[in-house]
């Protein structure tokens, strides 16, 4: 559009265009602005992420609400008391009943027991011992495990080899782990929880001179019975699969049990 002004033309368009344009550019402008503003508020977010604390993945125990089984649960998740070295010996033994495989038993334990042992089954014996904080002896049958500063390994006793790392497939035939003494039988515990079908059932025994904390377990067939003593040592379960009885518990660890040529029973 023109206007004709005292015989020249005033190119109203050309002045005008600019003014039309202009809230269309601030708008672009202020569409930059705030995608420039998330941009930066992300990079701060994720500068935060890399900085800042990171969250943990390490597994968290399950809480468990039934009482009885909590309470046999808080023991046997204290372990053995490896934080302040007590030196101990606990001895135990294993009846595996799913099994029809020998296992070396020790002779003295065993006798007087096996006429009592259904056709099939085995009974095992087994020493756990530490001698220091970071000192452990674990002898089942004829395998022993040994963790001392760090350093793992299993060992069979009568031909005095060794191979690294703690491997419970050396015990596949007596149905439990180097951890049957506090770990194995706590995951068992809380597993059975979740499926039980009525509440624990609490109790306390008297075995191998000390006082246990016992919780049965009912499902739809059947129930389980698991006891701990104060120090986190396992005290008794009773599984479908084994049986495992703690007989003596005693202060201090003998050096033989940190060898590995002794030969069990």
């Amino acid at each position: 559009m023109t206007q004709r002004v005292n015989g020249g033309v005033r190119h109203r368009l050309a002045m005008t265009t600019g003014f039309a344009d202009r809230p269309r550019t601030i708008q672009i402008h202020m569409s930059r602005l705030r995608s420039l503003a998330v941009v930066a508020v992300a990079a701060a977010a994720l500068a935060g992420c890399a900085t800042g604390k990171r969250p943990s993945f390490a597994p968290e125990r399950a809480q468990v609400q039934d009482p009885a089984v909590a309470a046999v649960l808080e023991r046997l998740d204290a372990g053995t008391g490896s934080g302040d070295g007590t030196q101990f010996t606990a001895e135990f033994t294993i009846l595996t009943k799913l099994t029809s495989q020998a296992t070396p038993t020790s002779a003295d334990i065993a006798s007087g027991t096996t006429a009592s042992i259904a056709p099939g089954a085995n009974i095992t014996a087994a020493t756990v011992a530490r001698s220091n904080a970071t000192s452990l002896s674990i002898t089942v049958g004829n395998v022993r495990f040994l963790d001392a500063d760090g350093n793992r390994q299993t060992c069979n006793l009568v031909s005095a080899s060794c191979e690294p790392d703690l491997l419970d497939v050396k015990l596949s035939s007596v149905l439990v782990g180097h951890d049957f003494y506090a770990a194995s039988p706590a995951a068992r515990l809380r597993q059975d929880s979740a499926t039980m079908v009525s509440a624990g059932v609490a109790s306390t025994r008297d075995i191998a001179g000390q006082t246990a904390t016992c919780v049965q377990v009912s499902f739809a067939a059947g129930s389980k019975v698991y006891c701990a003593l104060d120090n986190g040592l396992l005290a008794y379960q009773d599984t479908p699969d084994v049986q495992v009885d703690l007989v003596s518990l005693t202060a201090g660890a003998v050096p033989e049990l940190f060898t590995t040529s002794t030969v069990a029973g």
